[in-house]
Formats: C-alpha cells, sequence, structure tokens
C-alpha cells in the first residue's frame, strides 16, 4: 500500500512542477516519515521513529534521552533528516517533556494539539518489560510533526556471587548437620547483609537500594533432635530473577 501512495504521490508531483522548494522538502520529509514507521513499528501517520529494543536492565536505567544535536546531525538514523538539514526552509527539533497531567499519564499520548507519544513510560511497563518513549517534536519546510525515540526491554539477569567471592560464599552457605550441641548452642546463621555483600548484580540502583536478599527460617526445637532451616531469597526489582536456597544446621544432645 505504502508503494501505491508513493507512486501516486510522486505522479502528482510531477504535475505540480511550479510548486515551490518547500512543497518538496515536505512531501521528502514525509515519505522518509511514512518509510520509517513502516520499515520498524508499522505504517503510521503521525511522524517517525527510532527503535532501540533489547536493553537488558531494570526502569531505573532507561538510556538517557538522546541530544537534539545528535538528531540534528547529518546523517542520523539513515540520513532520515536529511531532506530538512538540506532544505532552505527552518528546520528545528526540541525535546517533548512527559505530561504528567494527562488522563492516564502512564500512557503515550497527544501533544501539543500534534499527534504522537508523549514522553515516558508505556502503560504497563514493569521491570522485567518495559518500553520509554522519548518524544521530540520536529519543524521542517513549515510543518510539525512528532519524532519518537523508542528504547524497550527488560531485567533479564538475575544477581550473582562474582568469582572473587565464591570461596567464601561457599564456606558462608556451607549446612552443619548432625552437630553435639543442645539447640540453644546451634550455630548463628548468616544475617541477610552478609549474604548481600556476597551478591552483585546489573542494576547499580537495586545493589544501592534494593532489598536485595530476604530471609525465613523453620526451626524445630528438640533437644532430642533439632533442625532449623533457614532460606533466603535473593532477588532484584524484576521478580522473575528471584530464587532461592537454604542453610540447614540439626543435632542434638548427645
Amino acid at each position: 500500500m505504502f508503494m501505491n501512495n508513493f507512486t501516486k504521490c510522486c505522479s502528482s508531483l510531477g504535475r505540480l512542477q511550479s510548486k515551490s522548494k518547500t512543497a518538496l522538502m515536505l512531501f521528502m520529509f514525509l515519505a522518509l516519515t511514512s518509510l520509517s514507521y513502516g520499515q520498524g513499528w508499522g505504517v503510521d501517520p503521525t511522524g517517525g521513529g527510532e527503535e532501540i529494543s533489547d536493553i537488558n536492565a531494570s526502569m531505573y536505567e532507561v538510556p538517557a534521552m538522546k541530544q537534539v544535536s545528535e538528531l540534528m546531525a547529518p546523517g542520523y538514523f539513515n540520513g532520515f533528516f536529511d531532506a530538512c538539514q538540506n532544505s532552505d526552509e527552518e528546520f528545528l527539533i526540541h525535546a517533548v517533556d512527559a505530561d504528567p497531567g494527562a488522563d492516564d499519564p502512564d500512557m503515550p499520548q497527544a501533544f501539543n494539539g500534534e499527534w504522537g507519544k508523549k514522553t515516558g513510560f508505556a502503560k504497563g511497563s514493569d521491570h522485567c518489560n518495559w518500553i520509554f518513549y522519548y518524544v521530540y517534536s520536529v519543524k521542517c519546510a513549515g510543518e510539525v510533526t512528532p519524532f519518537t525515540v523508542k528504547y524497550s526491554g527488560g531485567d533479564a539477569t538475575a544477581p550473582w556471587v562474582p568469582k572473587q567471592n565464591k570461596a567464601a560464599y561457599n564456606v558462608l552457605i556451607q549446612d552443619k548437620l548432625d552437630l553435639d550441641l543442645c539447640f540453644e548452642n546451634r550455630p548463628v546463621a548468616p544475617t541477610v547483609d552478609e549474604i548481600k555483600a556476597m551478591y552483585t548484580d546489573n542494576s547499580e540502583h537495586v545493589k544501592v537500594y534494593g532489598e536485595m536478599v530476604t530471609k525465613r527460617t523453620k526451626t524445630k526445637n528438640d533437644d532430642c533432635g533439632w533442625i532449623e532451616i533457614h532460606i533466603y531469597t535473593v532477588k532484584d526489582y524484576c521478580e522473575s530473577n528471584a530464587f532461592e536456597f537454604s542453610i540447614t544446621y540439626s543435632g542434638s544432645d548427645k
């Protein structure tokens, strides 16, 4: 369908040779816009867009907004804006801020009377699977059109124990069974902070602010044969990355 429209537009353009250079530049810009979406997200008459996907990070690590100067540089996005760049008409780009007053602040929607997606997370985003839009308003050949840079990803990496911590970690989490001890003299299990100190994560934010490790304990208190199981849950912001392990102490007063 796009190619049919393109042929019709080109035929019309041939019959309108008396039109100004501005009209030609506008046509080229809109054609590039439709082509961009046709190759990427599906045809969208509202503006162009670049997509960067498969980012292994939580919502706290969304890449920063690209500078306007990067978008306006010749050759950006396979020359997407080169027609505008080479035009004698005014070519401007400015970033569009998030609109916290929108009816649904989590859903990208119209801005400044122009159809497009506003800056912010798409509705339903979470740390396991998120989409974030940065929106720019582009003025080319007298027309204003939105341009969207779309980042998508999710935290696909669970916390792990670095190689340099492995030996100490293995000692720390070792089971101690069949001890000749009364229950009140049983070993003290590692604290949450001790376990957390052994782990790292691909999210700097979770390492500093997150509750990476939690602990619960199951106990059978009997000097004739006691057992205590300490269950640790290790997690980051993506719940599907969470996992558990346990440390077991057991013994009796022999």
